[in-house]
């Protein structure tokens, strides 16, 4: 399964009309990056900074959020307050993605707050039974967590592992904040998925 040693994220590549925006939630400070296309980046809340971001996205320069992005921020932070949120809506811009990591995420997309999956249960999903350690390495690599749900994504014998800059204590986090406390507990010792 994925490593629970948080990994520094690699920087996407360059592109030129790329914006982020930084915003507070109930965890901590978020940020989003967007491009014409649709929302291409997230730090997680309680993981972004201005200096977070600008080694993550060191092209995208700062901008006040479209009406979109807009009403993006208000859903996150809604749905960190209790009014859960799938966000399948939200248009992704997933270039230079492989098509493997597109179909994993987009199968995480369909698990609904409140609920987990395997990593096990996600490769058969995505037609890959057997390719569990496959779909955590497309989980490491998603760049738009939150939206493309991955703290949703779990271990069969627990919680497995999260690569964001506080690792399992943002996964935890999260999952409490969809209702899931017993399952974020430190004491949690076996997922039980829906």
């Amino acid at each position: 399964m994925p490593t629970t040693t948080p990994r520094r994220p690699q920087p996407l590549r360059q592109v030129a009309d790329r914006r982020y925006h930084l915003f507070d939630t109930p965890l901590g400070q978020a940020a989003l990056l967007w491009s014409p296309r649709g929302l291409c980046g997230a730090v997680l809340p309680g993981e972004a900074s201005p200096a977070a971001v600008a080694e993550r996205w060191p092209d995208a320069a700062p901008a006040a959020p479209t009406p979109a992005v807009r009403a993006l921020v208000r859903r996150m932070v809604a749905h960190l307050r209790g009014r859960l949120d799938p966000l399948l809506d939200v248009p992704l811009d997933l270039d230079g993605a492989s098509a493997f990591d597109r179909a994993v995420w987009a199968a995480a997309r369909e698990v609904a707050p409140g609920q987990v999956v395997t990593y096990g249960q996600l490769a058969a999903r995505v037609g890959r039974p057997g390719a569990a350690r496959a779909v955590g390495g497309a989980m490491g690599r998603n760049r738009v967590p939150f939206v493309v749900p991955c703290h949703r994504v779990v271990a069969a014998s627990g919680l497995g592992g999260f690569s964001s800059a506080r690792g399992l204590t943002t996964k935890r986090a999260l999952l409490a904040a969809e209702g899931l406390e017993n399952l974020a507990s430190k004491k949690q010792r076996r997922a039980r998925p829906i």
